[in-house]
């Protein structure tokens, strides 16, 4: 809520207690609607005063701002008065002639210098503005300063209710005003909600007046009334807002004179259909389509018959398409520059090969098999790996028969997988090696929803990439809805079909630079001497970031910007939220090569790129590797219609796969034209190679034939020529190890001693029971020696039930048990910091206290740190005491027992149980959408520690004591834990008192005929 006020809380506080007359009003949302504004206006306490936002449209921009002064002023006399709400109106623009401020110029003209008079406390401001369209408008205006926003005329377009087409039935519907009103006030709040949630802010008090922005396109006439915060490009002024305004004003009044309906957006689109027709007419030359529903053979299968002519007929089609990227009106930052040639051009001969810039330069983007179907997902990865490319997974795992196959498999899952591959070698294998698949994706992703994260997922990728933000919706968690989720991406995701499944927006291991260190240590012990990457995005101080990132141990640093996405991000954060590419890239290029950091880490570009000559550009910015995402969903035929979301696509690419005609050939043919075209480009710059212009931005000149607006850009900033990677790399280390930058496993780490000792149990599939001493320091214990059992017999683990059984004593670090495997126990008598068991898919962790040895009282003791079990989607893990916040996070299949818990526990899990026998913590269950937690409840309030959107609980049943018996019996004969013992010997009583509650996911307790009739089998 909000309150309207001439004074600080404080002594708004103080005027309630006093007897005299209160000036405030509380509002339930920054929202407000006209029976709000109206109250508001009729209260003569409060005092409210109107301040015209409209200029006379003749005067031209002198006109504007002068207008702008006199609402300073305006505003500034009415405080003086002793106004304490003052309202900034542009309802008198519909005089003719006269034409609204905008208003988010208007209240920061307003805010700004009220704040300067030291004035602002003692008013509040509310803007009546008929330009507010959507929920990012209203989030502006708030950080802006206004108390509260009346969006009037959206208001006034559901006046009279709606009537309309539903999207998807094609049935009439038709909602009532009312209706109407509570929706679009829903829907507003909601979005702002999720904006202010993204910046880590709880409160509308907390957001309002915070100017969290980055201005793109706004020059300095226009920052001097809009307030000090960052707009480093420039751009337009009040002169072009003036020329915006008589454009809508004629317009409008053509419009009516003609009788027409309002025209269609003219905004530019880099993928319109003219520019997406031409790309798909150069690709399918080189392979006709197959047809739609003809299964895995008619996409994947390779030509039949080479056609000798079909080179060249694409090479002509593609300079069609080419030209038009490279004429296109000025559309993002890289438009504006043209790149300098040499007097003499280098050989064509003596340049770079295409293959090789697509092997070591060019990348896939991160594309999930969830947001693509599995069609379109396998055929771009196939394109990659012929290609000696890599595709990334995304982050929503992979199927396992995409996995090559490990060192020896066994068990019924790889006889059949191995079949299938000796029957169809040239849809499934990669150039005829059964072990090898066509289909795996070369780069696998670890996102905050770690979905289908484990150890041979992990083992069976080439890079490893840690995703902390997506350039469509920087500082969001992702979302896969739930009539998405088919029976094929629930098991691969280790979810339920048709739930919801939810990345939370922050990874819960990575809190700070030094936990991202941590993470990157995690993956680099599970696959020693792998890179792993980080994408980061495009943001402010995105050059301190990517310092820090370097100095974490990571080898790649990919910036993505407001280009990326498939679609399935909302609009609001796709065209509001984050920076171009070519501002994060050149900052991050900029702040490594000041902090002498640059050879330490290649910088990979993501964001709409086209062509040659977008990789080129973004070489000169400093990228070394460039990754292409929606062009290589048009290559296979994307119509770029922005319905990723739902399963109904058009093209069979994210939806309805059964229609889509997309083939490797489309892709590769794609890929190659786009590395000769850059092979050129060199030649005619003199250079041979792509890594000789890393940075040279010295070789990129502005257009002196910008039209119009473009021209008004600053791009100075982008221009640095002492920024040359090749200069650099004659002077500075070229690894993170080398630079010293990471602390990767050392050759005696205790990973490495395990490995040693446990390799000949692992390779003659023998059992082992190893004994160790454990410090703090030794991180990760456990990791490397699953990563062995992973890649040499799979998820599976080691036949027979032959198992290696690691124990140890004393302390340990952090990571203890990640990514443990089927085959592998650990067990720990002592403490563990944060991380026990992440992404656990198999065997045993134990963690427990030695009762025998030493007494600690009759309190349940702190033995694990918090996130045990993050991303688990298998085995068991034993807590002998109290474990931290979060246990069992975005749990999706493993069986997880504690003595106690923290907060948070549960959050986002989909599949597995939790046992907490005794007490835990509140907020339990946040976006849990399955599995199951059980908790002793002894009190009866476990109720109030629930997240009551998301879970609800009830009684245990028969079936349920039936399961959870003998686990307690086999979780205490592994830890002694003293609560277990109690709870075993009391077993009847617990049983007779209901003292055991399950927490479900809300959805799953709501399909429950009663809830309490669940509980009373318990006996």
């Amino acid at each position: 809520s909000r309150v309207l006020s001439p004074e600080s809380s404080h002594s708004a506080l103080n005027t309630q207690h006093s007897g005299l007359p209160v000036r405030q009003m509380e509002l339930s949302s920054p929202v407000i609607s006209d029976a709000i504004i109206e109250e508001i206006r009729r209260n003569e306490v409060l005092g409210y005063q109107l301040i015209d936002t409209t200029f006379p449209l003749s005067g031209g921009e002198e006109a504007l701002r002068e207008a702008l002064h006199r609402i300073r002023s305006d505003a500034e006399r009415a405080v003086h008065a002793g106004y304490a709400v003052l309202c900034l109106s542009d309802k008198e623009a519909c005089n003719r002639g006269i034409d609204p401020i905008p208003s988010l110029l208007a209240l920061g003209a307003v805010h700004n210098y009220l704040c300067r008079q030291g004035l602002r406390d003692r008013c509040s401001l509310i803007v009546q503005a008929s330009d507010v369209q959507e929920g990012h408008d209203i989030c502006c205006l708030v950080a802006f300063g206004a108390d509260a926003v009346h969006p009037y005329l959206m208001l006034r377009l559901i006046k009279d209710g709606l009537t309309f087409k539903e999207a998807e039935t094609k049935q009439e519907v038709t909602i009532s005003a009312h209706e109407c009103l509570e929706n679009l006030f829903a829907a507003l709040e909601d979005s702002i909600k999720k904006v202010i949630a993204k910046m880590g802010i709880t409160t509308i008090e907390g957001y309002r007046g915070a100017q969290l922005f980055e201005a793109v396109g706004f020059g300095p006439e226009m920052m001097e009334f809009l307030g000090d915060f960052p707009s480093r490009v420039g751009g337009l002024g009040l002169k072009e807002l003036v020329e915006d305004a008589a454009w809508r004003v004629k317009t409008a009044e053509d419009m009516f004179a003609r009788n027409r309906p309002m025209g269609k957006n003219m905004d530019y689109r880099a993928f319109n259909a003219k520019v997406r027709m031409a790309l798909r007419d150069a690709v399918k030359e080189a392979h006709p389509e197959p047809e739609p529903g003809g299964g895995e053979m008619a996409y994947t299968a390779p030509p039949k018959e080479e056609d000798p002519e079909a080179p060249q007929r694409v090479a002509e089609k593609w300079v069609k398409f080419t030209d038009m990227v490279n004429t296109r009106p000025p559309t993002v930052i890289r438009d504006l520059f043209l790149v300098k040639r040499a007097a003499k051009p280098t050989d064509l001969k003596e340049i770079q090969p295409a293959i090789d810039l697509i092997v070591n330069h060019f990348r896939g983007a991160a594309m999930s098999h969830g947001a693509l179907t599995a069609a379109s997902h396998q055929t771009i990865a196939a394109a990659m790996n012929e290609l000696g490319g890599f595709s990334n997974s995304g982050e929503g795992g992979e199927a396992r028969f995409r996995n090559d196959a490990p060192e020896r498999p066994w068990g019924p899952f790889w006889e059949k997988t191995l079949a299938d591959r000796a029957a169809h070698p040239e849809i499934y294998a990669l150039g005829g090696d059964l072990r090898k698949s066509r289909f795996r994706s070369r780069v696998r992703q670890v996102a905050s929803g770690r979905f289908g994260v484990d150890a041979e997922y992990l083992v069976n990728a080439d890079e490893l990439q840690i995703k902390m933000a997506q350039g469509a919706k920087p500082g969001e968690g992702g979302q896969l809805m739930g009539k998405k989720v088919t029976k094929e991406i629930a098991e691969i995701r280790y979810g339920r079909p048709g739930n919801d499944l939810i990345s939370p927006p922050p990874h819960h291991d990575i809190y700070s630079i030094e936990d991202l260190a941590q993470l990157i240590y995690d993956l680099k012990s599970v696959k020693p001497g792998i890179p792993v990457s980080v994408k980061l995005v495009a943001v402010e101080n995105i050059g301190t970031i990517a310092v820090g990132v370097a100095k974490a141990g990571a080898d790649v640093i990919e910036i993505d910007g407001i280009d990326g996405g498939t679609g399935a991000a909302m609009l609001s954060s796709k065209e509001h939220a984050g920076l171009p590419t070519e501002m994060g890239l050149a900052e991050a290029h900029q702040a490594l090569v000041t902090n002498g950091l640059r050879t330490s880490v290649r910088l990979r570009a993501a964001g709409g790129i086209k062509n040659g000559y977008d990789v080129i550009k973004y070489a000169l910015f400093g990228a070394e590797e460039f990754t292409f995402g929606q062009a290589l969903m048009v290559s296979v035929g994307c119509i770029v219609c922005k319905s990723c979301h739902i399963p109904n696509c058009p093209t069979g690419i994210t939806g309805s796969p059964e229609i889509f005609k997309g083939h490797p050939q489309h892709t590769k043919a794609y890929l190659m034209q786009v590395a000769e075209e850059t092979r050129s480009l060199l030649a005619q710059m003199g250079f041979t190679h792509v890594r000789e212009i890393v940075g040279r931005s010295d070789l990129l000149v502005k257009n002196p034939r910008l039209p119009g607006r473009a021209a008004l850009v600053d791009v100075s900033k982008f221009i640095r020529p002492d920024m040359a990677l090749a200069e650099l790399e004659k002077n500075f280390p070229q690894t993170p190890a080398q630079a010293g930058l990471c602390d990767p496993p050392a050759e005696k780490s205790l990973n490495r001693r395990i490995v040693e000792a446990a390799r000949d149990a692992v390779d003659t599939c023998l059992n082992a029971d190893l004994v160790f001493r454990i410090r703090n320091s030794d991180r990760t214990v456990g990791a490397t020696v699953a990563g062995l059992i992973a890649r040499t017999y799979g998820r599976e683990g080691m036949p027979n039930h032959r198992r290696v059984k690691v124990s140890f004593e004393g302390e340990a670090g952090q990571s203890f048990g990640a990514w443990c495997v089927n085959g592998l126990d650990l067990e720990l008598r002592g403490f563990a910091q944060d991380g026990v068991a992440k992404g656990i898919s198999g065997g045993h962790v134990v963690v427990s206290l030695d009762y025998t040895a030493s007494d600690y009282g009759g309190e349940i003791q702190s033995v694990a740190g918090n996130n045990v079990g993050y991303g688990a989607t298998g085995g068991t893990i034993f807590i002998g005491g109290l474990a931290g916040h979060r246990l069992g996070i975005r749990n999706s299949g493993a069986t997880i027992v504690a003595e106690a818990a923290g907060k948070y526990a549960c959050e986002y899990m989909t599949r597995g149980r939790v046992v907490i026998l005794g007490p835990i913590e509140n907020e339990v269950g946040s976006g849990m959408t399955g599995g199951e937690l059980i908790v002793y409840d002894p009190d009866g309030d476990l109720a109030l520690k629930l997240h009551a959107k998301s879970v609800a609980v009830i009684d245990c049943g028969y079936v349920d004591y039936e399961w959870i018996h003998p686990l307690v019996i086999n979780y205490h004969a592994r830890t002694g834990s003293r609560q277990a013992e109690w709870l075993l010997k009391n077993w009847t009583e617990v049983r007779r008192g209901r003292k055991l509650r399950k927490v479900l996911p809300l959805g799953v307790a709501r399909k429950m005929e009663d809830f309490a009739a669940v509980g009373t089998n318990a006996g």
